[in-house]
């Protein structure tokens, strides 16, 4: 078992699953840290999913039996790779694309803040950005012991049956933002871009919104492997309408490698 493992977190969208375990892949120095896939339950195309991952040499896939959404998704993930021995877990989702010395760089740097943030240059009045993250073992601990005070709406904890319980659905980014104002903790920010974000608004509901349709038909039309000529191709030409939700690209500061 290797120190760091890189966890992908993915749900129902093969497609964007390819490219971004293709991006990781790409890595430099992929082979010293292990590469899991963490599936969300429900998912209506898993078999999609576990075709794409067959491509590549991921060490485990997990498949959860319950839709947990994302925030707790991220916690179950990253609770399975710190309870099975791991000291640091770089994590993204599936549709983020990773420079290819993005593990170079998290294996050589030594966090002190409590996460890392991979998604770009920033300073301490930005405290979190959810586009790929390492963070630490002892760090996510702590973390967690904080975030089980989420589980149900309006409750610190679910001890009291007198009171009717909710579930808090809330996506990762925004509970572990409120983690890190709450106990006046920082993120750190990566000295350059490493990730960007490649999904198309949209889509996950009704494919032709608002000409996410067409945008995401471009992305993936043809053989799957030339998916960054296409990407890249889009931006070149600037005829995205704004749909491209890959900002860090659009900004002209993601330099993929």
């Amino acid at each position: 078992m290797k120190d760091v493992c890189l966890a992908v977190l993915a749900y129902n969208r093969p497609e964007f699953l390819y490219v971004t375990l293709d991006s990781v892949f790409r890595n430099k120095r992929i082979d010293e840290v292990d590469v899991r896939v963490y599936i969300d339950g429900g998912s209506d195309k898993l078999p999609d999913m576990k075709e794409v991952i067959s491509d590549f040499n991921v060490e485990k896939t997990i498949i959860d039996i319950v839709n947990r959404k994302v925030l707790w998704a991220h916690v179950t993930a990253l609770e399975n790779v710190f309870s099975d021995g791991y000291n640091k877990c770089i994590y993204i989702e599936d549709d983020h694309i990773m420079r290819s010395d993005t593990i170079g760089y998290c294996l050589d740097y030594t966090p002190t803040e409590f996460i890392l943030s991979l998604s770009g240059k920033g300073g301490k009045g930005q405290h979190y950005r959810p586009m790929g993250n390492m963070i630490t073992r002892d760090n996510f601990l702590e973390l967690d012991r904080w975030v089980r005070d989420f589980q149900f709406v309006g409750l610190p904890r679910p001890n009291s049956p007198d009171q009717i319980m909710h579930p808090c659905w809330s996506g990762h980014d925004s509970v572990f933002y409120a983690f890190l104002i709450a106990n006046n903790k920082l993120s750190e920010f990566a000295n350059d871009y490493y990730i960007a974000h490649c999904g198309v608004k949209g889509i996950h509901f009704v494919y032709d919104q608002d000409g996410s349709g067409e945008m995401y038909n471009r992305m993936f039309e043809g053989d799957r492997t030339s998916w960054l000529d296409r990407i890249v191709k889009i931006i070149k030409e600037g005829n995205y309408s704004g749909k491209l939700n890959s900002a860090l690209w659009l900004k002209g500061v993601f330099d993929y490698r």
